[in-house]
């Protein structure tokens, strides 16, 4: 997936208390930056003083100059513009690393299948695709780092499709590069409905992401461990 519009470089300064904002400099001026993240991003990774890349204003409605796109982090990025993750899996699932998905030719973003919102819905197959994306600098990483009430109700939406017959794919899509395997955490409600779930036919997988100044790629699949 390429990156059409030209970025600017950057230093992260600090969050803001609109989770929504942070502060940046460009060649030493402050700006205000949007921030495409519902959860304030210091509780994940340390930015402050970083060199990040950010986007220029339009991509979103918001009133600031720039929008953060990502961080630079040991000679590669790591992606901070989460409202990409998604067009990137739909630009990126026909490719060679997803062909345990079986055909892929018809692929639909943010479909509602049996009331539930699929982030990506393969035609072909009828199979939905749950994007999870993970946010850390560790070797291994975890999910859910916090426990979530809305992981939780998705999973026992997901339980119900696949009693029903359908087939649903969950995918862990982790931003930094450096990340080797994804531990599930022993949150147990969640472990136990995600065991559910897997005793039921869910596949799942994870990938990392490569980010550059130009393009972000699905890069080499990772271990989920149980």
């Amino acid at each position: 997936m390429i990156v059409e519009k030209e970025l600017t470089t950057g230093v992260f300064c600090r969050e803001l208390k609109n989770r929504f904002r942070c502060e940046v400099t460009v060649d030493g001026r402050p700006h205000i930056c949007y921030v495409a993240s519902s959860s304030r991003l210091s509780n994940f990774i340390e930015l402050d003083g970083k060199k990040v890349l950010l986007l220029p204003a339009g991509r979103t409605a918001n009133s600031t100059e720039y929008t953060l796109f990502a961080m630079s982090y040991r000679n590669s990025y790591i992606l901070l513009e989460l409202s990409f993750v998604n067009a990137l899996m739909e630009d990126q699932i026909g490719r060679r690393c997803f062909s345990f998905l079986g055909s892929r030719k018809k692929i639909q973003r943010e479909k509602f299948v049996d009331g539930y919102k699929a982030d990506l819905f393969i035609e072909d197959t009828g199979t939905i695709v749950e994007v999870k994306t993970i946010l850390s600098t560790e070797k291994e990483a975890y999910f859910p780092t916090v426990r979530s009430e809305r992981t939780i109700k998705q999973l026992k939406k997901i339980y119900n499709l696949l009693e029903n017959g359908h087939s649903c794919c969950l995918l862990f899509i982790s931003l930094c590069p450096t990340v080797r395997t994804i531990n599930l955490n022993y949150d147990i409600e969640f472990f136990e409905l995600f065991k559910m779930c897997a005793n039921k036919g869910l596949v799942y997988k994870a990938f990392k992401l490569k980010t550059t100044e130009r393009s972000i790629e699905v890069d080499k699949p990772i271990a989920v461990v149980l």
